[in-house]
């Protein structure tokens, strides 16, 4: 851990055009029960990997990795990648045909 560093004061860079996709995840990551329900892995008996319009608890591991980064108070800053594709290649944008 850095001087400058404290668990939970930890930004995430913004991966271009992501800033929208950071604030949600931050307000989040500063949500108590859910930074607790997280850190302790609690969210992993709540996983259904049965249901076929989820991600089989992949999201939810991305976003646990986020939290336990953010908490750590190792470093200043944490890139979302991982999350960020993970879920594009889970919640791939599908374009629909207006009709007139």
């Amino acid at each position: 851990m850095t001087e400058t560093s404290v668990k939970g004061l930890c930004g995430l860079v913004n991966l271009g055009n992501t800033c929208y996709m950071n604030s949600a995840l931050q307000c989040l990551s500063n949500t108590p029960f859910i930074v607790k329900y997280l850190l302790s892995n609690e969210y992993k008996k709540d996983i259904n990997k049965d249901n076929p319009l989820g991600s089989g608890g992949k999201i939810a591991k991305k976003y646990a990795y986020i939290v336990k980064s953010l908490w750590n108070g190792v470093k200043e800053d944490y890139s979302p990648f991982s999350f960020k594709h993970a879920f594009e290649k889970i919640y791939t944008m599908v374009n629909f045909k207006m009709e007139k």
